[in-house]
């Protein structure tokens, strides 16, 4: 079994909005520091409860980790 796995770092460093269909699927928005965020994330994965976006604040790092295996 062959695979592979992609490791991204990202730091958000401004307020702003990344729509799904430039991030795999995922909608992310950039919040100010001391605002209140909305959604769940876990070690093991992050929550999409009705289809809501991810929201970090300013400084926040997301370490996303993607994955392929050929069978």
């Amino acid at each position: 079994m062959d695979g592979s796995i992609c490791k991204a770092v990202l730091k958000a460093i401004r307020p702003g909005y990344i729509d799904k269909k430039y991030f795999y699927g995922i909608q992310i928005r950039v919040r100010a520091p001391n605002d209140e965020l909305v959604n769940e994330v876990k070690r093991i994965g992050y929550i999409r409860d009705r289809e809501c976006e991810m929201q970090l604040r300013i400084g926040d790092t997301l370490i996303l980790y993607i994955s392929t295996s050929i069978a």
